[in-house]
């Protein structure tokens, strides 16, 4: 297990390289047990509770989490989830920052979006200067801790920002040649199941700590390869090797391929389980759980493979599960996304607003006005995509989309789209792109004060891109 103190934001960049210890026995996930969320001699006081207990806020992304994985449906595989998300609430609108790990985990810590912050592709590093949530709950007192499953949030991206233990150690090797985005990946590790991770977090619940914790548990199970819970491994290079060599093969492999993400999708709901039992059954601690997805995955659905190229419905739109004693439990179909993560555990924190950040909490009631925002990983040059067809599709400059009152928009300043209205209407179009043409500028550097004259700050207001 790995361990890093919170530094001085000035002397992080020096302290890249720790040592490591030895990764946790697996066999954990049976034998911990879950100590007393804080001692009697730190606890938080609660207005109006003469029972005060200790401060819990917990956050659980899941890697490549479809939403028909999760909500009712044909392929709904997480039975477990969804009986414990009764107590709490369930977005059915929800959808990710984009299609790709590491930008979307920075809007959720920073709560601001991807041409905003700047993290846009796989690859890159969360730059210093960015303030994000742990650190705000560190400044706050938090006592704060990270276990991660996957080589994509593994300490040199940044992410360790604000944690006072950060945990990414891995037990898994894929099939890649010992490298991700030009960056060496030791030992050829490149992630961890679910069990080894949820006996990494009960450890770190277990230990002695004050009255206030903020723990961030992430889960890569879903993600390629498809099958790995079961000891099979479906590569999606595999996938996208028979779409050039016999496109006609491809339908039966992707059900395959599905049934085989099914599987890892339910192996990783019994995991998850023994993780939310263990916090949310400790009466010594209130407790407050939030539970989010990075992204989602293509199985053909939108003529495509896997995830990270494109912003349509199977790769974005993403579970989100609240279990706090401060919401109403039940179904909530007004339209989130990544960005309110940082808003949300910040209130549920106890900590006032941030007004400069892009999000807002989802305690506070619908707001029916505001929609989703993201954007397509950017491309340092012209990328490619094969499709379904075994054609392929190049891909070079933005992509941004909309999220709104169920219907999905994508596009840029030029042209705006949506595959699920034939005819919208020709206003909100041109509103759209007048919006995804400021989130151009503003990517390329521009200072948004520079960019919002009277007619665009109206266009942005109306499409509820509140700033």
């Amino acid at each position: 297990m790995t361990h890093v103190r919170r530094l001085p934001r000035l002397a992080h960049a020096v302290f890249a390289v720790r040592a490591r210890t030895s990764a946790r026995c697996c066999a954990l996930v049976a034998l911990a047990t879950l100590a007393a969320c804080g001692d009697d001699t730190a606890r938080r006081p609660a207005s109006g509770d003469t029972d005060a207990r200790a401060l819990r806020v917990v956050l659980v992304t899941l890697d490549t989490l479809r939403a028909d994985a999760f909500l009712p449906g044909e392929h709904a595989s997480m039975p477990r989830l969804a009986a414990t998300a009764a107590r709490g609430a369930v977005f059915t609108e929800s959808y990710a920052a984009t299609s790709s790990t590491q930008p979307s985990h920075a809007s959720m810590f920073t709560g601001l979006n991807p041409w905003q912050h700047g993290l846009t592709r796989n690859g890159q590093v969360l730059p210093d200067a960015a303030l994000t949530l742990a650190e705000r709950l560190h400044d706050a007192g938090f006592e704060t801790a990270a276990i991660v499953a996957s080589f994509p949030l593994e300490r040199r991206f940044g992410f360790t920002q604000g944690f006072d233990r950060y945990v990414d150690e891995f037990t898994v090797a894929e099939g890649r040649k010992g490298e991700w985005n030009d960056e060496q990946v030791q030992g050829g590790l490149f992630y961890s199941l679910a069990d080894t991770i949820t006996a990494e977090a009960l450890d770190e619940l277990g230990r002695e700590h004050g009255a206030r914790r903020f723990v961030w548990v992430h889960y890569y199970d879903p993600h390629p390869p498809y099958g790995d819970t079961q000891g099979q491994g479906v590569e999606q290079a595999e996938l996208l090797g028979l779409a050039k060599r016999r496109p006609q093969d491809v339908p039966a492999a992707l059900v395959e391929a599905r049934a085989l993400y099914d599987a890892d999708v339910r192996s990783l709901d019994r995991s998850l389980a023994t993780l939310l039992d263990a916090l949310l059954d400790d009466p010594s601690c209130e407790t407050h759980v939030l539970l989010a997805a990075d992204h989602g995955e293509s199985f053909g659905d939108d003529g495509a493979f896997g995830h990270g190229k494109r912003v349509t419905r199977p790769q974005i739109h993403v579970p989100t599960v609240l279990l706090s004693p401060r919401v109403q439990p039940g179904t909530r179909d007004d339209t989130i996304g990544s960005v309110d993560v940082f808003a949300t555990l910040l209130d549920l924190a106890g900590l006032p607003a941030d007004p400069s950040v892009a999000g807002r909490s989802l305690l506070l009631p619908p707001d029916p006005t505001r929609g989703a925002w993201g954007m397509r990983r950017t491309f340092p040059e012209p990328g490619n995509d094969v499709l379904v067809s075994g054609e392929v599709e190049e891909l070079s400059g933005n992509r941004f989309y909309h999220a709104r009152n169920g219907k999905l928009f994508e596009g840029d300043s030029a042209r705006v789209i949506s595959r699920e209205w034939d005819a919208p209407p020709a206003a909100l179009l041109d509103s759209l792109r007048t919006t995804f043409g400021v989130f151009e500028r503003e990517l390329d550097g521009a200072s948004p004060d520079e960019l919002l004259d009277p007619e665009t700050r109206a266009a942005l207001e109306a499409l509820g891109y509140v700033r």
